[in-house]
């Protein structure tokens, strides 16, 4: 009776490390899974996203993981992708995907993406991103005009504003401004004025909203006085949709001569101090 109880027991404890060894064998293939590392990400109305995707176990071969992309937002108009597809690369448990914003100009629109199925892969908790897009701000760009007339030279000043942030808006990249000359102009470029350094356009840097550039008559002119130049503000080449004109995108600028009343009420009387010797030079 006691030898049987042992065999039994000798017996069951064989399954039970058989059973063991099985489970820790197949630990790999049934506890691998996929996810996202987040489940709401937010693309930023400008810059790009990284998007992450998580395996609890590292692969032994690239292991590429396909994605359904959908939702509101339209790709390659509101966004672009950096690929339709994650891989991970063999021995790593992650790999990205980087969203980038283009014409984000609509509001409430979002990316969904879905992790599809692979072999030796369930998918965890966080098989789908939601990916909300901040909305693009439209610029108004414009002249701030306060000079008219140009006797030799005059700096003329060039303005963006944000369509919500106002005053408050800096360029978050290079803005680069046309300039054009209205052929109803009677003055002529580079026979009665020109640019400074010949200019054809002028750059907003980023993280600022405004800049400046100069316009004088040119050296040797003749008979300019009296004819004018109309100077336009063409739209930025680069995302024009995002712009658009304000009050002044035309400048009238009459070309002139110093004369007289210029001077007029810019003299100062001056003090005699020496009132002898003034007097004895005039007497």
């Amino acid at each position: 009776m006691k030898t049987k109880i042992k065999i039994t027991g000798s017996f069951l404890l064989m399954i039970i490390l058989i059973i063991a060894l099985a489970a820790c064998s197949d630990d790999d293939s049934l506890g691998a899974k996929l996810s996202f590392s987040r489940s709401i990400y937010i693309l930023p109305s400008n810059g790009s996203l990284e998007v992450e995707l998580r395996a609890s176990v590292a692969p032994k071969t690239d292991l590429s993981i396909p994605i359904s992309i959908e939702g509101t937002a339209i790709l390659d108009e509101d966004y672009e992708i950096s690929a339709n597809e994650f891989t991970i690369k063999a021995g790593e448990t992650s790999a990205t995907l980087t969203i980038t914003p283009k014409n984000n100009l609509t509001a409430n629109r979002e990316i969904r993406l879905s992790i599809n199925p692979v072999s030796e892969y369930t998918l965890g908790d966080k098989k789908i991103a939601i990916i909300p897009i901040e909305v693009k701000e439209h610029i108004m760009y414009t002249f701030k005009p306060n000079i008219f007339r140009l006797l030799s030279d005059i700096d003329i000043r060039i303005e963006v504003e944000g369509e919500n942030s106002g005053n408050s808006f800096r360029a978050t990249t290079d803005i680069v401004l046309p300039i054009e000359i209205d052929p109803s102009s009677t003055a002529i470029l580079n026979e009665d004025f020109e640019f400074e350094n010949g200019i054809t356009s002028v750059t907003i840097p980023k993280g600022s909203y405004y800049t400046h550039f100069k316009i004088k008559i040119k050296e040797g002119a003749e008979n300019y006085t009296g004819k004018n130049v109309i100077l336009k503000l063409g739209t930025p080449v680069d995302k024009s949709e995002l712009y658009y004109p304000g009050s002044f995108v035309s400048y009238n600028i009459k070309l002139d001569q110093l004369k007289f009343t210029d001077m007029l009420g810019k003299w100062k009387p001056v003090e005699i101090k020496d009132k002898d010797n003034y007097v004895g030079i005039f007497s």
